[in-house]
Protein backbone atom coordinates (compact mmCIF):
# COMPACT_ATOMS: atom_id res chain seq x y z
CA UNK A 1 0.00 0.00 0.00
CA UNK A 2 1.38 3.42 -0.91
CA UNK A 3 1.74 6.37 1.44
CA UNK A 4 -0.92 8.25 -0.53
CA UNK A 5 -3.45 5.42 -0.08
CA UNK A 6 -2.70 5.31 3.64
CA UNK A 7 -3.14 9.09 3.94
CA UNK A 8 -6.45 8.97 2.07
CA UNK A 9 -7.70 6.16 4.30
CA UNK A 10 -6.63 8.02 7.44
CA UNK A 11 -8.51 11.13 6.27
CA UNK A 12 -11.64 9.05 5.70
CA UNK A 13 -11.34 7.40 9.10
CA UNK A 14 -10.71 10.72 10.88
CA UNK A 15 -13.79 12.16 9.18
CA UNK A 16 -15.95 9.27 10.41
CA UNK A 17 -14.44 9.56 13.87
CA UNK A 18 -15.18 13.27 14.13
CA UNK A 19 -18.74 12.78 12.88
CA UNK A 20 -19.25 10.02 15.45
CA UNK A 21 -17.80 12.14 18.24
CA UNK A 22 -20.09 15.06 17.42
CA UNK A 23 -23.14 12.81 17.15
CA UNK A 24 -22.14 11.16 20.41
CA UNK A 25 -21.97 14.63 21.99
CA UNK A 26 -25.45 15.49 20.67
CA UNK A 27 -26.87 12.39 22.30
CA UNK A 28 -24.88 13.00 25.46
CA UNK A 29 -26.38 16.50 25.72
CA UNK A 30 -29.89 15.16 25.07
CA UNK A 31 -29.45 12.33 27.55
CA UNK A 32 -28.38 14.81 30.22
CA UNK A 33 -31.51 16.90 29.56
CA UNK A 34 -33.86 13.90 29.74
CA UNK A 35 -32.11 12.51 32.83
CA UNK A 36 -32.56 15.88 34.55
CA UNK A 37 -36.22 16.07 33.50
CA UNK A 38 -36.83 12.53 34.76
CA UNK A 39 -35.13 13.26 38.08
CA UNK A 40 -37.09 16.49 38.59
CA UNK A 41 -40.41 14.83 37.80
CA UNK A 42 -39.62 11.90 40.09
CA UNK A 43 -38.60 14.17 42.97
CA UNK A 44 -41.67 16.38 42.59
CA UNK A 45 -43.95 13.34 42.39
CA UNK A 46 -42.39 11.63 45.41
CA UNK A 47 -42.35 14.75 47.60
CA UNK A 48 -45.90 15.73 46.63
CA UNK A 49 -47.18 12.20 47.17
CA UNK A 50 -45.46 11.99 50.52
CA UNK A 51 -46.95 15.30 51.65
CA UNK A 52 -50.38 14.28 50.41
CA UNK A 53 -50.17 10.99 52.24
CA UNK A 54 -49.07 12.59 55.50
CA UNK A 55 -51.63 15.39 55.32
CA UNK A 56 -54.35 12.97 54.23
CA UNK A 57 -53.97 10.94 57.41
CA UNK A 58 -53.80 13.92 59.77
CA UNK A 59 -57.00 15.36 61.15
CA UNK A 60 -57.91 18.75 59.58
CA UNK A 61 -58.83 20.18 62.98
CA UNK A 62 -55.37 19.29 64.30
CA UNK A 63 -53.72 21.07 61.35
CA UNK A 64 -55.97 24.07 61.93
CA UNK A 65 -55.02 24.22 65.59
CA UNK A 66 -51.30 23.94 64.74
CA UNK A 67 -51.04 26.47 61.89
CA UNK A 68 -54.13 28.68 61.75
CA UNK A 69 -54.69 29.87 65.29
CA UNK A 70 -56.86 32.97 65.45
CA UNK A 71 -58.30 32.87 61.91
CA UNK A 72 -61.74 31.95 60.63
CA UNK A 73 -61.86 28.14 60.94
CA UNK A 74 -64.41 27.52 58.17
CA UNK A 75 -62.50 29.60 55.61
CA UNK A 76 -59.21 28.04 56.67
CA UNK A 77 -60.56 24.50 56.32
CA UNK A 78 -62.00 25.33 52.87
CA UNK A 79 -58.63 26.79 51.85
CA UNK A 80 -56.93 23.66 53.18
CA UNK A 81 -59.29 21.42 51.17
CA UNK A 82 -58.71 23.50 48.04
CA UNK A 83 -54.92 23.35 48.49
CA UNK A 84 -54.98 19.62 49.19
CA UNK A 85 -57.11 18.92 46.12
CA UNK A 86 -54.91 21.19 43.97
CA UNK A 87 -51.80 19.25 44.98
CA UNK A 88 -53.60 15.99 44.12
CA UNK A 89 -54.37 17.40 40.66
CA UNK A 90 -50.74 18.49 40.23
CA UNK A 91 -49.50 14.98 41.09
CA UNK A 92 -51.98 13.53 38.62
CA UNK A 93 -50.90 15.97 35.88
CA UNK A 94 -47.21 15.28 36.49
CA UNK A 95 -47.84 11.55 36.29
CA UNK A 96 -49.79 11.94 33.04
CA UNK A 97 -47.11 14.21 31.53
CA UNK A 98 -44.45 11.68 32.47
CA UNK A 99 -46.45 8.97 30.71
CA UNK A 100 -46.98 11.15 27.63
CA UNK A 101 -43.45 12.51 27.20
CA UNK A 102 -41.62 9.38 28.45
CA UNK A 103 -38.46 11.22 29.43
CA UNK A 104 -36.86 8.08 30.85
CA UNK A 105 -37.36 6.18 27.59
CA UNK A 106 -35.90 9.06 25.61
CA UNK A 107 -32.86 9.15 27.90
CA UNK A 108 -32.41 5.41 27.29
CA UNK A 109 -32.55 5.91 23.49
CA UNK A 110 -29.86 8.57 23.67
CA UNK A 111 -27.74 6.39 25.96
CA UNK A 112 -28.01 3.59 23.42
CA UNK A 113 -26.81 5.96 20.68
CA UNK A 114 -23.85 7.01 22.84
CA UNK A 115 -22.84 3.36 23.25
CA UNK A 116 -23.18 2.63 19.54
CA UNK A 117 -21.09 5.65 18.54
CA UNK A 118 -18.48 4.79 21.19
CA UNK A 119 -18.13 1.33 19.68
CA UNK A 120 -17.66 2.75 16.18
CA UNK A 121 -15.10 5.27 17.48
CA UNK A 122 -13.20 2.45 19.20
CA UNK A 123 -13.16 0.41 15.98
CA UNK A 124 -11.97 3.41 13.97
CA UNK A 125 -9.14 3.96 16.46
CA UNK A 126 -8.12 0.31 16.24
CA UNK A 127 -8.01 0.44 12.44
CA UNK A 128 -6.12 3.75 12.45
CA UNK A 129 -3.46 2.42 14.83
CA UNK A 130 -2.82 -0.72 12.76
CA UNK A 131 -3.47 0.80 9.33
CA UNK A 132 -0.01 -0.01 7.96
CA UNK A 133 -0.55 -3.74 8.56
CA UNK A 134 -3.55 -3.86 6.18
CA UNK A 135 -3.37 -4.42 2.47
CA UNK A 136 -5.57 -2.09 0.39
CA UNK A 137 -8.39 -4.63 -0.09
CA UNK A 138 -8.61 -5.42 3.63
CA UNK A 139 -8.47 -1.71 4.54
CA UNK A 140 -11.20 -0.91 2.02
CA UNK A 141 -13.27 -3.72 3.51
CA UNK A 142 -12.81 -2.35 7.07
CA UNK A 143 -13.76 1.17 5.93
CA UNK A 144 -16.84 -0.27 4.21
CA UNK A 145 -17.78 -2.07 7.44
CA UNK A 146 -17.39 1.15 9.42
CA UNK A 147 -19.47 3.00 6.82
CA UNK A 148 -22.19 0.35 7.03
CA UNK A 149 -22.26 0.46 10.84
CA UNK A 150 -22.30 4.26 10.81
CA UNK A 151 -25.19 4.32 8.33
CA UNK A 152 -27.10 1.72 10.32
CA UNK A 153 -26.69 3.62 13.57
CA UNK A 154 -27.72 6.92 11.94
CA UNK A 155 -30.95 5.29 10.72
CA UNK A 156 -31.80 3.82 14.12
CA UNK A 157 -31.22 6.78 16.45
CA UNK A 158 -33.42 9.77 17.29
CA UNK A 159 -32.97 12.70 14.93
CA UNK A 160 -31.59 16.06 16.02
CA UNK A 161 -31.95 19.69 15.06
CA UNK A 162 -29.35 22.03 13.62
CA UNK A 163 -29.35 23.90 16.93
CA UNK A 164 -28.48 20.68 18.77
CA UNK A 165 -25.77 19.94 16.20
CA UNK A 166 -24.08 23.32 16.59
CA UNK A 167 -24.26 23.21 20.38
CA UNK A 168 -22.82 19.69 20.40
CA UNK A 169 -20.05 20.67 18.01
CA UNK A 170 -19.11 23.58 20.24
CA UNK A 171 -19.27 21.35 23.35
CA UNK A 172 -17.15 18.70 21.64
CA UNK A 173 -14.38 21.15 20.73
CA UNK A 174 -14.46 22.68 24.23
CA UNK A 175 -14.13 19.17 25.64
CA UNK A 176 -11.17 18.44 23.36
CA UNK A 177 -9.50 21.70 24.35
CA UNK A 178 -10.04 21.05 28.07
CA UNK A 179 -8.76 17.50 27.67
CA UNK A 180 -5.62 18.81 25.98
CA UNK A 181 -5.08 21.29 28.83
CA UNK A 182 -5.36 18.49 31.38
CA UNK A 183 -3.01 16.26 29.38
CA UNK A 184 -0.48 19.08 29.12
CA UNK A 185 -0.74 19.77 32.84
CA UNK A 186 -0.15 16.19 33.97
CA UNK A 187 1.79 14.61 31.11
CA UNK A 188 4.12 17.53 30.51
CA UNK A 189 4.47 19.30 33.87
CA UNK A 190 6.65 22.41 33.67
Amino acid sequence: MTEEEIKNSVVILKDYKEKCNILKQIHSNNKAFYDTATTCINVITIVSSLLLTIVGFINKDLLYDLFMDGTDKVKSLKFFDFTFNSVVVVVLLISILNLIFRFQDKAFEHNRAIILFSNIIRDISEVTVSISSFDQAKLDDRISQINFRYSTVIESIPSHSDKEFFKAKEDYYKKKEKSKEIDDKYKNPS
